[in-house]
């Protein structure tokens, strides 16, 4: 038995919940976002998926590709002061519930710079 092509959904991604730190640097997230498989999950999923607020101090992404996560790249709920530059997000394009999107953000508060998208459903909010 051969194995399975990669794709959008083949595992979980990252979460991080709220009072966790985040400083990412350098890194490519893909084939991530498994959990939106479950239709419950809807807009609410995607290969790093942070909820509640983030200390600024930690809360930063630079340097960083998304590229075919299920349903978002980057998924946002009720973050505030994260920072974001450097990154690109491509081929966001599969969905069950609502919309694949590059970014996808409720409730939240963060900056981009230099931020590039390629070939995705919906580009952000």
């Amino acid at each position: 038995m051969g194995l399975a092509a990669a794709a959008a959904g083949n595992w979980t991604g990252i979460t991080v919940a709220a009072g966790g730190r985040l400083a990412l640097s350098g890194f490519t997230l893909k084939y991530a976002g498994a959990r939106a498989l479950n239709p419950f999950f809807g807009e609410s999923a995607g290969a790093l998926k942070i909820t509640g607020s983030i200390a600024t101090s930690s809360g930063s992404i630079a340097h960083a590709l998304f590229d075919t996560n299920y349903q978002s790249g980057l998924n946002l709920a009720s973050v505030s002061a994260l920072s974001v530059s450097d990154a690109a997000f491509q081929n966001h394009t599969e969905s069950l519930l609502g919309n694949a999107k590059a970014i996808y953000s409720v409730d939240s508060t963060a900056t981009f710079s230099n931020i590039s998208f390629l070939n995705n459903t919906n580009d952000g909010p």
